[in-house]
């Protein structure tokens, strides 16, 4: 018989241990070698940092159209404030092909309303701490022809006026020569209640199953002065209880632009259904459509604009088995700062907002609209700038407005005064013109009361 001894035990353990180890030492100092050959330069990281603080003086007449006293809400017939908003914007780029963006807004704060001397200015309670939000959170990847972003950040169609919303999402885009293609997926929010506490636990709470999504391609082509545009999203939307939204939309644009030369045009139609979102629970088919168009010319010191839109209008009967009213963003390209979204800050107090409806973060006007306006803008030296808007708006369907299609006439006229190439000061007259039906869709009392609008905005603006 073969006995091994402990010593020879010893050595038959220690030398696949000893063969492992030096296996190990070996392949490390190469890899170390390898890495030493193949080690990156040191790049370079850079930081960006730019963007706007603005203070405003806004004073109106009244928040609509009828002079009746309020005795109950004896602070809403003139409308005057004094605010301020700054809106930092932090850029990062890693040096490795990625590119990190954050943006901050501190504002609308009112001088008169919100209080930064409190013990804790930054509380959640609205009305009196400053108030601050994060907008923007999203990092880019690029490497030559393709591209990937992900997080909070600008969701739009080519139009804007489907999609023009901060939301989170990812992009995945491809460049192919004078072409690309982008896909999207994006989540927009909703307030549905998800789970069974009584304090939302927005970790454990939030399930996926009744939420609102976005997927969509978008394609487009360059030919010299030329763009061309071609997209397409569907909408997902169970937010509410056994009522899911199925909603698809499809978008055609094109733009010709030179230094002195602008002109585009935008064409949109949804199509869906909605599971029992009639009266008497009965299902809702949904077609609608949009329009977007304008022309911009340069001569000399001048500058010509002429720019309208169209969203479609639901039918004659609220609740029936057809929607026809287009959901949208609420923004377009309209100069108008009564009857659209006021570029010089957004207090969320434009007509069309007002006199519309909301799916979550989609707007939509039963009566439809049209919005179509005149500019003229006189750029007389480097510090002085005119710019003169006349704006004319009515509904598409006079039957869900008492019978009403003129909306009314706004006219605006804009002075910037540039103190240096980053500080500004602006003065805006407005005045509003109400059609009976701005005084049926806007005001709180008498529906028949077509009072004057006017106001004026005057602010100052410092860019970095």
């Amino acid at each position: 018989m073969y006995h091994i001894s402990l010593k020879q035990t010893q050595v038959v353990l220690l030398l696949p241990l000893t063969i492992c180890l030096l296996t190990s030492f070996y392949a490390m100092s190469v890899d170390q070698a390898y890495a030493q050959a193949k080690a990156p330069k040191r790049v370079k990281q850079t930081f960006k940092l730019d963007g706007v603080l603005s203070t405003s003086l806004y004073l109106r007449n009244d928040t609509d159209f009828d002079p009746s006293p309020r005795f109950d809400d004896l602070d809403g017939q003139r409308d005057g404030q004094i605010a301020t908003y700054f809106n930092p914007r932090l850029s990062i780029d890693t040096g490795h092909h990625v590119k990190v963006y954050y943006q901050l807004e501190l504002g609308w704060n009112a001088w008169g309303l919100n209080n930064p001397s409190q013990d804790q200015q930054f509380m959640s309670m609205p009305g009196q701490a400053l108030q601050g939000r994060h907008r923007l959170a999203y990092a880019s990847w690029q490497d030559h022809q393709w591209s990937l972003d992900f997080g909070f950040q600008d969701v739009r169609d080519p139009s804007g006026l489907f999609l023009n919303h901060a939301i989170g999402a990812i992009k995945v885009k491809r460049v192919f020569g004078k072409s690309s293609l982008k896909l999207i997926f994006a989540q927009m929010p909703d307030t549905t209640y998800e789970g069974v506490g009584f304090n939302r636990d927005y970790i454990t709470d939030d399930n996926l199953s009744t939420d609102r999504f976005v997927w969509g391609g978008h394609y487009r082509l360059k030919a010299q002065q030329w763009r061309v545009h071609v997209a397409g999203y569907l909408l997902t939307d169970d937010s509410q209880f056994e009522r899911s939204l199925r909603l698809g939309t499809f978008v055609f644009g094109t733009r010709y632009k030179t230094k002195k030369q602008h002109y585009w045009l935008h064409l949109l139609g949804q199509s869906g259904s909605q599971d029992q979102g009639g009266a008497l629970n009965q299902d809702v088919e949904h077609q609608a459509f949009a329009i977007q168009g304008g022309a911009q010319v340069t001569q000399g010191r001048f500058t010509y604009s002429v720019r309208s839109f169209a969203l479609s209008a639901d039918d004659d009967l609220n609740g029936n088995s057809l929607q026809s009213a287009f959901f949208g963003s609420a923004k377009n390209r309209s100069k108008t700062r009564l009857f659209t979204e006021d570029e010089s800050r957004d207090r969320y107090d434009n007509l069309d907002e007002r006199m519309g409806s909301y799916l979550g973060v989609l707007a939509y006007n039963p009566a439809g609209l049209m919005v179509s306006d005149l500019s003229l803008m006189y750029r007389a030296n480097d510090w002085y700038r005119l710019d003169a808007v006349v704006g004319l708006a009515s509904t598409l369907n006079p039957n869900r407005a008492l019978g009403a299609r003129y909306m009314g006439t706004e006219l605006s006229l804009y002075q910037g005064f540039t103190l240096s190439p980053a500080a500004q000061f602006f003065v805006t007259a407005l005045a509003l013109l109400p059609g009976k039906a701005a005084a049926v869709l806007i005001n709180d009392q008498d529906r028949s009361a077509q009072q004057t609008l006017y106001g004026v905005n005057l602010g100052l603006n410092a860019q970095f």
